[in-house]
């Protein structure tokens, strides 16, 4: 089962780090999702020969993240 783990102030799955630390996108004890984020997407700027499965595999983490940091954020 792909469980959430913390990862410094992140919540993330398991498989979801597998990809960022396979595109050299390591999360420290220190990290955010806002850094997170902020370093998915300064990757997917700075590479311009990534495939199509390539960005979407990030995409698709990015807006995992984003999906958490709005319920985390929001007070219900």
């Amino acid at each position: 089962m792909d469980e959430l783990k913390k990862v410094g102030k992140v919540l993330i799955k398991e498989h979801e780090l597998a990809i960022l630390n396979r595109y050299g996108i390591n999360l420290n004890i220190n990290s955010t999702i806002d850094e997170a984020l902020f370093l998915i997407d300064r990757f997917l700027n700075d590479y311009n020969d990534l495939t199509d499965e390539e960005y979407d595999e990030l995409d698709e983490v990015a807006n995992n993240l984003m999906e958490r940091k709005y319920y985390w954020e929001s007070h219900k």
